[in-house]
């Protein structure tokens, strides 16, 4: 058994490294990528039409979607803002995003500019564009007015504190007015050129919500937190009509094709549709929405009414029918509730299959948003395109609301794509269900069969056979029970366990089934005979099993936040890995079987390298993944977090770039280690731009600047060792040794076949200057004396030793060789050979030591060995005579040359020898 290997790092520089290196904000091999299933928010939505076409503006966090209503096909992503976006406007093409006190502003999905009023200090919650003015409502009771060609404050208002102003509209021909309600129920009229209240209004009764424009002049109507819908007439200060919705009223729109209906939308979800003309109630849609229902709009001129949810929806109803009930038309959705389980669907890594806790399951595709869908659950649910209004009525009918009438909340899924196209290939368990369901991905639909646990329980993990012809559910019993997945019809049950199942594995050929249990053991049957073949103790219950088909590597999760990798061909647990610090939610091996991907509720995300036992890898964000996924291609690590609606992906840097991982000391004390990483928005992750900061220059401590420690920057150096314990190569080719080692062969065979051939002399009067193609010498100057001077000068500096020589023996004085190694690594072949050759007897004994010094490090292996193997060959007759001093010397070095090259080859021999094995098996 192998435990996770922990690094030792030298705390003396601890607190200074930590107080200058910069965290970067990705980690060394996943970067965000982008955020699938985000749709919209509680933000009200901004329609606008340009031209023929309908197009929407919807929040989704700290960015923003642009829809077209036709189909409802993205057309734009914004960058994302620095926070939470709180509203929305739109003029043209450009979108103004408020977020907090600032609003930015969006050209064509980019943000170039900034609108700002040091005057509010709230949350920005209204913001509509009025001719040439945008105007801005924030909760601390202040209306600004921007000229938004050129981002100058034109005006603002700060109300009373009498007057909490909660929403605010223009009236149609009221030139610069605008109605503000508020939460005392009262109403006034301001001019946003003058600042002047122009009249203020009686309480209607209580808190207004929602002020919208009727298709009549003067007429508003006005939406109250009791959920009464007062028509009032704003030139007659009078009360035209006065409707009831149940609940806060959250939106009002009005037809303008000349039919006289009102809508109504309630904080419930409900949608009330209003006969203006007959002053009744003609239709209420129920859970049209679930939840909140921030905005709502019936598109210019045609009978259809757009609506967007707290659920992450967008909706479109027509009204063509003769009674004027509307109908479904069209719709785009994701995850209401955070999804708690993701797996990639096929080989090619394109589709993710999803659940959450609002029972559905998901399609979502990687590469096409307008392919994601959800499954459908038959008549009991009306997210189908072809079950119409069936489920609402049947819902409506039972008392229930719609989710109701779905399964509950998925708990395990399992698929194989081999047999879609011929029956069910889908299975899942749900929470508290005796009961197994199939599922059709071809279908996008629910299947024909249940796959019920025979001994009684409920149903707690599923999975399905690589070849799509069976599905193995585990009970919370102990029992195992093996189902046809084209009939539906049991085949066998496996009895052991004597807790629930929690997980399940099958490897690719049907050999065998494993199972992990409550009951701190993992089993491993044998799939045809349907008897248990062995058993794995366990020192805690697992909770978890995953499976990589191609290695027959098993991943065992445990209550102890340990992760033990099962070995099955040699039945041994292989691998420990300990680090995270509470529960771990998932696991997922990489295609290649090298990483394992862990998440946990420490909110960090590990990767382990499985040949090492290393961790290599660690991020921690900022909401816990409950779910990790790798797809079938190594390109993508899909995520589920918790109150986050997304499908995060993260982009593997390895699938296109070279990366090098290094261990990771895992300090439970110390989390300068730890990366802080922001999940991918629904923009998407410029990863080159997202690399530009990290892999510039790396911060080192400088004492320069007043402050004692400041960070500046230098150019990363990589490490000529990554650890003292090993063997370390020389940085030089290779062939620079080979040369060196057979220098003799070498000469001899770039030996010219004929002697170089002699220039013609110049006649003896003609001066030349000496070269391979002597030249005349133009000058003509006597340099006699000249010449005569520097031969004397040169005599005077001649020295009997080289450089070479004198640098080993300054060195060899001071006990530190690393300048004259340096210098002896970088000579060429010939130079070293020929300073080798030329060395006095006298200085064997320090070169020797040199050589053993070097040799100690266990770095330049391959360049020691040939420097030693030359140096033994030119001067073995005279080391035989040498004296003791240097006979000493030869035995250390052979000494320490045999302990390394020993350790050395018994690597290669054992790696020789699994290559033998693998070749062979």
């Amino acid at each position: 058994m192998h435990k996770a290997k922990k690094l030792r790092r030298d705390t003396s520089l601890a607190a200074t490294a930590a107080a200058v290196k910069p965290k970067p904000r990705s980690s060394g091999i996943f970067v965000p990528f982008r955020a699938l299933g985000t749709i919209c928010n509680d933000v009200p939505f901004d329609l606008q039409a340009l031209g023929a076409d309908h197009f929407v503006t919807t929040c989704v966090g700290n960015a923003f979607h642009v829809y077209n209503c036709d189909r409802f096909r993205l057309m734009a992503v914004s960058t994302p803002t620095p926070g939470p976006i709180s509203a929305l406007a739109a003029f043209k093409e450009t979108t103004f995003a408020a977020c907090h006190n600032v609003v930015y502003v969006f050209r064509r999905g980019k943000k170039y500019a900034e609108l700002r009023n040091d005057k509010i200090d709230g949350t920005i919650i209204q913001m509509m564009v009025f001719g040439d003015y945008l105007l801005a409502l924030s909760d601390d009771n202040l209306l600004t007015a921007w000229l938004h060609a050129s981002g100058e404050i034109y005006s603002t208002i700060e109300f009373a504190p009498s007057f909490a102003a909660t929403c605010f509209m223009h009236p149609h021909t009221y030139l610069n007015k605008v109605l503000v309600g508020s939460a005392q129920g009262t109403l006034q009229i301001w001019n946003i050129k003058t600042n002047k209240l122009i009249y203020e209004f009686e309480s209607m009764g209580g808190a207004i919500t929602s002020l919208v424009q009727s298709p009549v002049l003067d007429v508003v109507a006005i939406g109250q937190v009791d959920g009464h819908v007062l028509l009032h007439n704003l030139k007659l200060d009078e009360r035209i009509a006065k409707y009831y919705q149940e609940s806060r009223v959250t939106a009002i729109t009005f037809r303008t094709d000349h039919e006289p209906l009102m809508a109504t939308a309630n904080h419930q979800g409900d949608i009330a549709i209003w006969d203006l003309a007959n002053r009744r109630l003609m239709h209420q849609v129920k859970g049209a929405h679930a939840g909140l229902i921030p905005s709502m709009q019936f598109l210019a001129g045609q009978p259809v009414l757009l609506t967007s949810g707290a659920d992450n929806a967008i909706k479109q109803f027509i009204f063509d029918a003769a009674d004027g009930v509307p109908r479904l038309l069209n719709f785009r959705e994701g995850h209401s509730q955070p999804p708690t389980r993701v797996r990639f669907y096929d080989g090619e890594g394109k589709f993710l299959l999803t659940a959450a806790r609002d029972r559905a399951v998901r399609v979502f595709s990687v590469v096409r948003d307008a392919q994601s869908t959800e499954l459908s659950q038959g008549a009991g649910t009306g997210t189908a395109a072809n079950s119409g209004t069936h489920a609402t009525k049947g819902a409506k009918r039972l008392g229930i609301t719609l989710d109701q009438i779905k399964l509950s909340p998925v708990t395990s899924i399992a698929s194989s794509e081999l047999t879609q196209r011929d029956w069910d290939n889908l299975v899942t368990a749900h929470e508290n269900e005796p009961a197994a369901r199939t599922w059709s991905f071809q279908r996008r639909a629910i299947g024909k069969h249940q796959l019920p646990a025979t001994d009684g329980g409920v149903v707690k993990a599923v999975v399905v056979s690589a070849c799509g012809n069976f599905a193995v559910v585990g009970s919370s019993m102990g029992g195992l029970d093996v189902y046809n997945m084209q009939s539906g019809q049991l085949r066998r049950s496996f009895r052991g366990h004597a807790k629930a199942v929690t997980g399940l594995v099958m490897d690719r050929v049907n050999r065998y089934v494993v199972s992990a249990s409550l009951d701190r053991s993992i089993r491993v049957w044998d799939f045809a005979a349907g008897k248990e073949l062995y058993a794995f103790p366990v020192p805690a219950p697992v909770t978890q099993l995953v499976g990589h088909a191609d290695n027959e590597l098993v991943a065992a999760v445990a209550d102890d936040q340990c992760i033990r990798i099962l070995d099955l061909d040699t039945r041994r647990i292989v691998r420990e890995f300990w680090g995270h610090r509470n529960r771990i939610t998932d696991v997922a091996f990489s295609p290649d079987g090298r990483w394992l991907v862990s998440a946990a509720l420490d909110a960090t995300v590990r990767t382990w390298d499985l040949p090492t036992g290393f961790l290599i890898d660690q991020f921690r964000v900022n909401h816990v993944a409950t779910s990790v996924a790798f797809s079938p291609v190594g390109d993508f690590l899909a995520t589920t977090h918790v109150d986050n609606l997304a499908v995060a992906l993260w982009s593997n840097r390895a699938q296109y770039s070279t990366i090098a991982v290094k261990p990771i000391d895992d300090d439970e004390d110390d989390d300068s280690a730890l990366v802080d990483v922001a999940l991918p928005s629904a923009a998407g992750e410029d990863e080159d731009e997202a690399y530009a900061e990290e892999a510039g220059p790396a911060a080192v401590p400088s004492a320069d600047s007043a402050g004692g420690v400041a960070v500046t920057y230098s150019d990363y150096e990589t490490p000529a060792q990554l650890t003292a314990k090993m063997v370390t190569l020389g940085q030089h080719p290779s062939s620079r040794w080979q040369i060196l080692l057979n220098l003799e062969a070498v000469k001899a065979r770039n030996k010219p076949k004929e002697p170089p051939k002699q220039p013609e002399r110049a006649p003896f009067f003609l001066p030349t200057v000496a070269g391979l193609m002597p030249t005349f010498d133009a000058s003509g100057a006597d340099k006699g004396a000249q010449d005569r001077e520097s031969a004397l000068a040169a005599l005077s500096k001649l020295s009997l030793e080289s450089e070479f020589v004198l640098l080993l023996r300054d060195n060899d004085s001071k006990g530190d060789y690393s300048v004259f190694l340096a210098t002896l690594l970088d000579m060429g072949p010939s130079s070293l050979d020929m300073e080798i050759r030329m060395l006095p007897e006298t200085l064997f004994a320090a070169f020797l030591r040199a050589v053993r010094a070097h040799m100690a490090t266990r770095r330049d292996f391959d360049a020691i060995e040939a420097i030693l193997h030359v140096f033994l060959s030119c001067h073995g007759e005279a080391l035989s005579r040498a004296d003791d001093r240097v006979r000493e010397e030869l035995q250390s070095v052979l000494q320490t040359h045999d302990k390394e090259w020993s350790r050395v080859r018994a690597l290669v021999r054992y790696c020789s020898c699994m290559l033998d094995f693998v070749r062979q098996a």
